[in-house]
């Protein structure tokens, strides 16, 4: 007696060939996404450059907590606002003294400073809540209560100036930015949500970034205080307080408490992160800027630690 037919044979045949083909292709597929899984780190390290401290000044002197830096990029020279000293301090590329100039004792605190016009800078004074307008050739410093001549109570944290030496200052009062004209009337707004805070701007070409710490965005404005985009930064933030973008538009992020740089694609992917706080060369005590200089580096005001740090990879 025949159990099965021949028809029957063929058919268990047919099935079994078509088992096997089944599970060739899932051995297939699992093999390969082992294989991903295990070359995707490699990727993903490979694109995280190695970032060090190539420079940390100064040496020869003490600066008691830094506020802020300006950087000259056409004469390769850094500018340090010493805020305890009431003074301002330039190096050159190698980190080197220069000069020292507090105004004949005018500087009283001070927080942020611009170049204006050739031979003027602007510094913003904390203990009077002034803009100074400072002639570097004869010494002149003018005296300028914003809050008055721009008709709205105003706390001034940071100054620039664009292209065209027009000014502009970022308010923590309202947490906008205004452009003020040559009366320091506010001219032009850059503002973000109602409830944002714009709390550091940068400016590049016709266009103004500025960074809403509150919702962790990176807002950017045509010159003329039009909105063009907002970028959410996805990434692990405590209190990003300061950033630049590179030439490829990748975003750096300074964070204050964590004492590290966050870095970010254009679209606000993070991509990695480095640095931590700690006292010694290459580690960040409670930053409060950071900045871009002529060879691609990253300079950090490294206030915690009373120094400049500069980063290249």
């Amino acid at each position: 007696m025949r159990l099965f037919s021949s028809q029957q044979r063929k058919t268990d045949t047919v099935d079994m060939s078509v088992i096997h083909k089944k599970n060739s292709i899932r051995l297939t597929q699992h093999l390969l996404c082992l294989a991903l899984l295990l070359l995707v780190p490699t990727l993903v390290c490979a694109k995280a450059p190695s970032w060090h401290s190539s420079l940390s000044f100064p040496k020869e002197m003490a600066i008691d907590a830094p506020s802020g830096l300006v950087i000259d990029q056409a004469r390769k020279r850094y500018y340090v606002i010493d805020y305890n000293a009431d003074q301002l301090v330039s190096f050159d590329e190698q980190g080197q003294l220069i000069d020292r100039f507090d105004a004949m004792g005018r500087l009283k605190k001070p927080v942020s400073m611009a170049f204006g016009a050739p031979g003027k800078m602007w510094v913003v004074q904390r203990s009077t809540n002034e803009l100074l307008y400072i002639d570097l050739n004869s010494r002149d410093v003018r005296r300028f209560n914003v809050s008055k001549t721009s008709g709205q109570p105003m706390l001034i944290d940071r100054v620039a100036t664009d292209d065209q030496q027009r000014l502009y200052v970022a308010d923590s009062h309202s947490g906008r930015i205004f452009r003020l004209d040559d009366n320091l009337k506010i001219t032009t707004i850059f503002a973000g949500k109602r409830d944002s805070h714009l709390i550091d701007f940068k400016i590049a070409g016709s266009t103004l970034y500025a960074l809403d710490s509150q919702h962790q965005q990176l807002h950017s404005f045509t010159l003329d205080g039009q909105h063009k985009d907002t970028i959410a930064l996805k990434g692990d933030l405590d209190r990003p307080v300061s950033f630049v973008l590179d030439s490829h538009g990748m975003i750096y992020i300074l964070d204050r408490p964590q004492g590290k740089i966050a870095v970010f694609t254009a679209k606000g992917l993070f991509k990695y992160g480095f640095c931590h706080r700690g006292a010694r060369r290459g580690q960040l005590n409670y930053p409060s800027e950071l900045h871009m200089d002529w060879q691609d580096r990253l300079c950090v005001v490294n206030q915690g630690n009373d120094r400049i740090e500069v980063f290249k990879h």
